[in-house]
């Protein structure tokens, strides 16, 4: 955000509270432990707006709106979401001096609306035992998928107002929504890390601080018990056996800690007495602990996934000529519009699976695999053709997305398809940068 805005806020805060802007925020009876009033009416309305003037954020609700709330949001929780939106942003602002040259972010709050997009963070009417999903794009009323925002789900009720608690919950899920932005490298990532020290068995639970082992349930729940500071904990659960569901969960864990690593006063990364040992065949002189591992894990990645982004923001032309898939004077990059005369909606897909005898009357609905839509007489830009299936095209629609999308569903008259740059299978990694 600008200069002025936070200063106004902690000049806010000073005034109310008198105490330092920078406290730790605790539990829901904040007010008791730390001596600070309660967070205002004014305050909230202040921080509401900058999450959504600057940050990108909205704040909605579909539970039943109650007394000192802001559209369902109690106070307490709209300051607990704006420190998570706050923090995030500024640890990924540390790493800026890292970034490619076409990613300058002007300040933390616009690299935080480059990185995690639009985002809406909801409290959902009670569902799930767990505490929130993310979800890419949001179910319309017609039944569509609506992505003009990220969306985060929070279900457990009154969990948004324990302070800390919640605001660790969210921030993890920040780093689902940045892995759903930038499909598929965080899971090779951790995978390749998990493989190299496959050797050890333990090295799933170590790295991570406290309450990470086999009683993490109960050491957790001591922890959020403790009157004192709140301490950074995974937010899943580390026996789960399903392997996608442990590569997504460790990389948000990862990101959540990366925030908070050595940031306000907070420990992170296996510096604790529980999560000493050292590896049992160290294969670099790096580090000497596995929150070492970690911690060079997310310093190495952060960067690059932060670049994926910024390369996606960028012109056709400017895509082209950085990815150097073709001359961005000479290739032919018509903008078309979905065929009137078939389909309102012509789909766009992640990536080319199952497209093998896909046809124009044979298209997949899985969500899984289709990202999103393009409406009837909306325009987009085809980058290029795919070499092993030709019947797909990767387009960049008017808001930026970049998928595959079935030829016979683009109005391609007057353009002539063979002369259409040849892209590879994976040139959204290549676009990326992240093919390595």
């Amino acid at each position: 955000e600008t200069a002025e805005s936070r200063a106004a806020y902690e000049a806010q805060v000073l005034a109310e509270a008198g105490n330092p802007a920078e406290i730790v925020m605790r539990q829901d009876d904040i007010a008791d432990r730390n001596g600070t009033e309660a967070p205002t009416e004014a305050g909230a309305l202040a921080q509401r707006a900058i999450l959504e003037n600057e940050y990108g954020v909205i704040l909605t609700s579909q539970r039943a709106i109650a007394a000192n709330t802001i559209d369902g949001w109690s106070y307490q929780a709209i300051d607990s979401a704006y420190k998570g939106v706050r923090e995030s942003a500024d640890a990924m602002w540390t790493v800026r001096d890292r970034l490619d040259p076409y990613a300058r972010p002007e300040n933390s709050a616009a690299l935080f609306q480059a990185v995690v997009g639009p985002l809406n963070i909801r409290l959902a009417p009670p569902g799930p035992d767990h505490y929130a999903e993310t979800f890419a794009a949001a179910i319309a009323p017609d039944g569509t998928y609506d992505n003009t925002y990220n969306v985060i789900e929070f279900y457990r009720p009154d969990w948004e107002d324990r302070g800390d608690w919640f605001k660790f919950n969210l921030v993890h899920e920040i780093g689902h929504v940045i892995s759903n932005r930038v499909p598929k490298y965080h899971a090779r990532k951790v995978n390749l890390l998990n493989d190299q020290f496959d050797y050890d068995p333990h090295f799933k639970e170590q790295g991570w601080g406290q309450a990470s082992g086999r009683n993490w349930i109960e050491e957790r729940q001591d922890i959020w018990n403790n009157p004192d500071t709140p301490v950074v904990t995974r937010q899943f659960d580390p026996e789960e056996e399903d392997p996608s569901y442990r590569v997504n969960e460790a990389w948000a864990d990862m990101f959540l800690f990366w925030v908070y690593d050595d940031r306000a006063g907070q420990v992170t990364f296996g510096d604790s007495s529980s999560d000493d040992s050292l590896p049992r065949e160290p294969a670099s002189k790096e580090y000497t602990t596995y929150g070492e591992v970690r911690r060079l894990f997310m310093q190495r990645n952060m960067p690059n996934m932060i670049n994926a982004r910024y390369r996606i923001g960028l012109s056709p032309e400017e895509i082209i000529d950085v990815t150097g898939w073709g001359d961005p004077d000479s290739a032919l990059l018509p903008r078309v519009t979905p065929r009137e005369d078939l389909f309102a909606d012509a789909e766009m897909r992640i990536n080319l699976e199952g497209a093998v005898n896909l046809d124009v009357w044979n298209i997949n609905e899985n969500p899984a695999i289709v990202a999103g839509k393009l409406r009837l007489g909306e325009m987009t830009t085809i980058l290029g053709r795919s070499s092993s299936y030709p019947h797909m095209v990767l387009n960049m629609s008017e808001e930026g997305e970049i998928r595959w999308t079935h030829i016979g569903l683009l109005d391609l008259s007057g353009v002539d398809a063979d002369k259409l740059l040849p892209l590879s299978d994976k040139a959204i990694l290549e676009l990326q940068g992240l093919d390595e």
